[in-house]
């Protein structure tokens, strides 16, 4: 705008109003730029980070419709109570709640509804937020899922915490609401495989909500102060569509502060001193898993809503676990009992051994296959296969 002067006169002359979009990363302040020829109103529009530098400045905030308006805007267009409920948890603002109104129509069941609201919200989403968190598509029924029955429940729990993130405060006492947020804050800790990314992607089918997993590479920066406006404007971006954010192997970003001897050191501090208020105060759905909860920063595993311990399956749930990726390609019931209860393995690398034995097998997958890719998922753990698999091999 300021370097176009063609731009500047002809909002002059039409009396455009030209609304400018500023970058601005925390602490940092922007002057209403002035271009030659142009003397009327400017318009900013900011982020969570950063503030307009002038004392005429008329700061205008600009909230999303809170539960009660998203609810009558959509019992206004969907007849199905059911449906205005599901509709009614994009918390979105009033612009893509008109777009998604628009994307739907009242003529399937709440399954059919959740996917067309999931799908419908990621393309309002755009490529902006795309360019720093890549979205997990592809949604996960619940019979997807096999947890150990406690970590089901505690997973069914935060669903029900996420679903009830705005009225969860009525009727509560002075100090509880005078601290409420809409965020949900939870960690999923576990080994390797043992389906925390499932479970994510989970929670969001459940919610049709749009899932996003952070890329790291986009968001760090070896510059000062640009990893903290990629971090700002992610969750700027999240918040505005109200997406679920996905940090995997979060230690890398929330992990232990040391005691800021060195330079880099005190720089990591300040990072993660940014991202603990940031997310403390995001009013949207944050899930990060980790290998071990010691890795991450005690002081934010006090701001959690919900830590989930998913631990390995045992042998009722890796029955079900095998069952639910061999399909009708295995017959061998007696082998996969047998397989159940020796190989402790986690759902990753069950996929793994399945896939690797269907590759082999154009039809139903044989035993021998199956402990033959068993046999080299073992090996890959640097471990030898269990002895009782000796008798299918």
């Amino acid at each position: 705008f300021t370097s176009d002067g063609a731009c500047a006169a002809a909002a002059e002359l039409a009396g455009w109003l030209p609304v400018l979009s500023p970058r601005l990363g925390p602490g940092e302040t922007q002057p209403p730029p002035r271009a030659a020829g142009y003397s009327g109103p400017l318009a900013l529009v900011l982020g969570g980070d950063g503030a307009v530098d002038h004392p005429r400045a008329v700061v205008v905030p600009v909230t999303i419709p809170d539960l009660a308006e998203r609810r009558a805007f959509w019992q206004g267009r969907l007849s199905d109570p059911a449906l205005v409920e599901t509709a009614s948890q994009a918390a979105v603002g009033a612009v893509a709640l008109g777009r998604l109104a628009g994307a739907l129509s009242d003529d399937g069941s709440v399954g059919d509804l959740r996917g067309r609201l999931a799908a419908a919200r990621r393309a309002l989403a755009g490529d902006a937020l795309r360019l720093l968190a890549q979205p997990v598509e592809r949604p996960v029924p619940r019979d997807a899922l096999v947890m150990p029955a406690e970590v089901a429940r505690e997973l069914d729990q935060l669903l029900e915490r996420c679903r009830r993130r705005e009225s969860l405060w009525d009727g509560l006492g002075t100090t509880a609401r005078s601290v409420m947020s809409r965020g949900v804050r939870a960690l999923f800790v576990g080994e390797s495989g043992t389906g925390k990314t499932l479970a994510a992607s989970w929670l969001a089918t459940e919610l049709a909500t749009p899932l996003y997993r952070v890329d790291l590479a986009s968001v760090m920066n070896k510059y000062i102060g640009e990893s903290e406006k990629n971090l700002g404007r992610l969750l700027d971006l999240a918040a505005a569509h109200d997406v679920v954010l996905l940090f995997d192997e979060a230690d890398a970003l929330f992990g232990s502060r040391g005691d800021g001897a060195e330079t880099g050191e005190r720089y990591a501090n300040m990072l993660t001193n940014f991202l603990l208020t940031r997310i403390e105060e995001h009013p949207g759905i944050v899930v990060l898993t980790s290998n071990s909860r010691v890795r991450i920063d005690p002081a934010f595993v006090r701001r959690l809503d919900a830590v989930i311990d998913v631990s390995l399956p045992g042998p009722a749930e890796r029955e079900r676990l095998w069952r639910a990726h061999l399909g009708d390609r295995f017959h061998d019931q007696d082998c996969l009992r047998l397989i159940a209860g020796h190989c402790d393995l986690a759902g990753g690398h069950v996929r793994s051994a399945v896939l690797a034995a269907a590759a082999q097998c154009p039809g139903p997958i044989t035993p021998l296959a199956l402990v033959a890719a068993l046999a080299r998922e073992y090996r890959k753990l640097g471990r030898q296969p269990p002895a009782a698999l000796a008798y299918h091999g």
